[in-house]
């Protein structure tokens, strides 16, 4: 429907499997690339798996180049990226050299859909999760949780910068 649409499903680890399963379960012609699996969803893009199958054995087991096949995979074709939370901050991170300074690029300029699965996991303006967040382009994202706020309104507040980042411009602005 919407062949440009790039989605980033963040979640727990366990909850992507759920995801992936579910992919699976519905036969989707829209693959499911789990960067928290070093398996490949078999619907990952000839050419890069080609690449990466010319490998030698050691390599193969290179957790960067297996993101970089999920990642461009996914940024090539009408697909879903799946991702935790602790492995997209470290990703996001400032730090990163190489390899992780490309995924650091493709995560934070492609995603055209933010997908928060526990998107409470997000209400701490401290956390380096919600900093990561913060940072990714895209203006479209959704949060999923069965987590009440405990009467806290700053969790509140945190929770909907992430969800809507021109709610705390406009807010500042004021």
């Amino acid at each position: 429907m919407f062949p440009k649409c790039r989605p980033v499903v963040i979640a727990p680890s366990n909850l992507l499997l759920n995801w992936e399963a579910e992919f699976q379960k519905w036969a989707m012609d829209i693959p499911f690339h789990n960067l928290n699996s070093k398996n490949f969803f078999l619907k990952e893009d000839e050419g890069t798996v080609g690449v990466f199958h010319c490998l030698s054995g050691a390599a193969k087991k290179n957790l960067h180049l297996i993101w970089m096949v999920k990642l461009k995979s996914w940024a090539k074709s009408k697909s879903v990226l799946g991702i935790n939370y602790d492995l997209f901050r470290i990703l996001i991170g400032e730090d990163v050299e190489g390899y992780n300074k490309e995924l650091r690029e493709i995560l934070l300029k492609f995603p055209s859909l933010l997908v928060l699965e526990e998107g409470h996991t997000a209400r701490n303006e401290h956390s380096l999760v919600w900093k990561a967040l913060k940072k990714v382009e895209t203006e479209k994202r959704i949060l999923l949780s069965g987590t009440p706020f405990q009467n806290n309104i700053k969790e509140l507040y945190n929770t909907l910068c992430v969800v809507s980042p021109k709610f705390a411009a406009d807010l500042e602005q004021k």
